[in-house]
């Protein structure tokens, strides 16, 4: 089921290029890269124009909208914000710079011979621009089919002509692969920085926040300004589990409370501060925050099997925003040790 839904995500990135968070990603160095590549055509056009040998026969009001476009389309690119913004800058900008050559191309006389190296240039050059083979092959199609009208795909009489089309094909083909290989590399990388960043603020075992990311999101929520509490979990007799049934008993432990927590925290933010402690920040007032350890105490408890007797123990303090988060940890444990003292299986609010 994971391999499949992971080369149904695969397939889609190469396709479309991938959801909101890679093309964020991704977005300067593919704006980057699509200002650098067009420059680079424009200036080879700018070249080709100075050293063309008939200009007298070259459309100058054509060339000079043609170079326009190009300066519109690279300054489109340059301002972009948002990647759909980059992908019409980038096609507009390849279309425009095909119409560029193709004049430079009649002008300069045997259109049919300089056609076929320009295509292939302009094919090749686009292809690390444009995340998706999609919309890749689209441009390419829309490049050759600029500069071959009325040029080629040559008349199959004529001579050569098998060769010409053939280029056509395999220019394409190979801007597809240069394409489809650029992508991959990015989506590699994504998911090796994705990787990383789980191992960084993830919890291993549990999925939750782990005690930095958690403490990070909390020192976050207390700039908001508004009631909350700090709740301190403790699963109860948990050496007893582990010593009694063994260490792979306690993990299912952990893995199911953590899960019970993370259900019945929804929006709130929780994590897992070491051991069989854990931590959730709730947003609300004290009677609100009461009722949730309580439902909260009671969920663990039903959850297990009676024979097992897991529960826990939680211990509350006030999270004001002009407090330091080290002193509502001590006021929520100096609370939770008050549960434990109390029996157990109960909540205790500061």
């Amino acid at each position: 089921m994971y391999l499949n839904e992971t080369r149904k995500q695969t397939l889609h990135h190469l396709l479309s290029g991938g959801g909101r968070a890679h093309a964020e990603k991704y977005f300067p160095e593919l704006r980057r890269m699509a200002v650098i590549s067009q420059s680079f055509a424009l200036v080879s056009m700018l070249l080709v124009w100075a050293f063309i040998p008939h200009v007298n026969t070259l459309d100058m009001g054509a060339l000079l909208y043609t170079l326009a476009g190009i300066v519109l389309a690279i300054g489109i690119n340059v301002g972009a914000r948002a990647i759909w913004v980059l992908k019409l800058g980038g096609a507009a900008g390849m279309c425009a710079i095909a119409c560029g050559f193709r004049l430079l191309a009649e002008a300069a006389g045997q259109a049919e011979f300089w056609m076929q190296p320009v295509g292939v240039f302009m094919v090749l050059l686009a292809a690390p621009i444009f995340n998706g083979c999609a919309l890749y092959l689209l441009v390419a199609a829309a490049v050759w089919l600029i500069l071959s009208y009325g040029h080629f795909p040559l008349d199959p009489a004529m001579a050569h002509a098998a060769w010409a089309n053939l280029l056509i094909a395999y220019s394409m083909l190979f801007g597809l692969v240069l394409n489809i290989s650029f992508n991959l590399l990015r989506l590699r990388d994504f998911r090796a920085r994705e990787a990383l960043t789980r191992l960084a603020y993830q919890d291993g075992l549990t999925g939750l926040n782990n005690r930095r990311r958690f403490t990070e999101l909390t020192q976050q929520l207390q700039q908001q300004r508004q009631p909350m509490y700090f709740l301190m979990v403790d699963i109860d007799n948990f050496k007893k589990i582990n010593d009694t049934l063994g260490h792979d008993a306690g993990d299912v432990v952990l893995v199911k409370t953590a899960h019970i927590i993370a259900d019945a925290c929804g929006g709130h933010l929780c994590g897992r501060l070491g051991g069989e402690e854990f931590g959730i920040v709730y947003l609300g007032d004290r009677r609100a925050v009461c009722q949730f350890a309580a439902s909260l105490v009671d969920a663990v408890y039903l959850a297990f099997n009676p024979a097992q007797a897991v529960s826990i123990s939680v211990g509350i303090a006030e999270l004001a925003c002009d407090t330091e988060l080290a002193h509502s940890y001590r006021v929520a444990d100096a609370s939770l040790y008050q549960a434990k003292h109390q029996g157990k299986n109960r909540y205790v609010i500061a």
